[in-house]
């Protein structure tokens, strides 16, 4: 049995066919992959280190597993009375830059796309898209075949941190996809 756990960030393509065989590899396990890592690398390059929603962008550095660190504006030194209800926002707030999809193929992997169909958001940019808005889903052919169903179990984020030991967290109900159409 393979533990999802225990396949590492950048391990290859092809290592990960010989892993899975006849078995489909997960969403969340093809987004270890090197190739999808020097992919996203590239959406990351083009919109600066940016989210292109919020526009919070990365500081230098990674933590290993692509992930950048960006800081928010604080509105701790503002007239507090523009914002009325709103709460202030925190100081020095981690954020992870993720590459979207602005739509997905079927059986397509998720390096197989043109840059132009992925755009750079922070993890909190990616759930409200995922929460809000419907993804489509084409056909190769690009006939419509349905629209993401975001997983009510994980609430798209593919992970069950408190099951972080069972399978490597990855969502029982979407199989780490964070949609229920794979």
């Amino acid at each position: 049995m393979i533990k999802l756990d225990e396949i590492k960030v950048g391990i290859e393509y092809d290592e990960l066919k010989k892993l899975f065989g006849d078995s489909q590899i997960p969403y969340s396990i093809l987004l270890r992959a090197k190739e999808w890592m020097d992919f996203r690398q590239q959406v990351l390059d083009r919109d600066v280190f940016k989210c292109t929603l919020c526009e919070n962008s990365a500081s230098e550095g990674s933590d290993g597993y692509g992930n950048y660190l960006a800081f928010e504006v604080t509105r701790a030194n503002m007239d507090w009375e523009v914002f009325e209800d709103e709460k202030p926002i925190s100081q020095n707030r981690y954020y992870q830059l993720h590459a979207h999809h602005k739509y997905y193929i079927r059986n397509k992997i998720p390096w197989e796309y043109s840059l132009a169909a992925l755009i750079t958001v922070c993890q909190y940019c990616h759930k409200d898209i995922h929460s809000k808005d419907s993804i489509p889903i084409f056909e190769r052919d690009n006939k419509i075949y349905s629209y993401s169903n975001i997983c009510d179990r994980c609430g798209g984020s593919g992970y069950l941190q408190i099951y972080s030991h069972v399978q490597g967290g990855v969502c029982f109900k979407c199989g780490g996809s964070g949609d229920l159409f794979f």
